[in-house]
């Protein structure tokens, strides 16, 4: 579901969060018919294997705590539901993940 996808984009901003005065910053913004979610953090940043999984659904090898699972269900949920998702890294530290979800309309 969108609720998990966006628990799971948290979860990591917050557990992952190395940084000695961690912070997370979410926005939240409707643009014409897109939804949009952007999660930012001032941690370690996202390993390739994992924005990998994020961006394009990257065959996960193993499945374990760390293995990329929860990102990929990420890219799944934003995919399926018609989304988009981007990663931009953030100097000197840190990311943001936004996503976009089509909107209904009215009907």
């Amino acid at each position: 579901s969108i609720t998990a996808a966006i628990e799971e984009l948290l979860t990591n901003a917050v557990i992952h969060n190395d940084s000695e005065n961690p912070h997370v910053r979410v926005n939240l913004a409707v643009e014409g018919s897109w939804g949009t979610l952007s999660v930012r953090d001032n941690g370690p940043g996202v390993p390739e294997f994992d924005r990998d999984v994020l961006e394009s659904g990257g065959a996960i090898e193993t499945l374990s705590h760390g293995s990329g699972l929860g990102l990929w269900l990420v890219y799944w949920t934003v995919n399926h539901s018609g989304g988009k998702i981007h990663v931009d890294e953030r100097e000197p530290r840190g990311t943001e993940i936004t996503i976009w979800f089509p909107l209904k309309t009215g009907g």
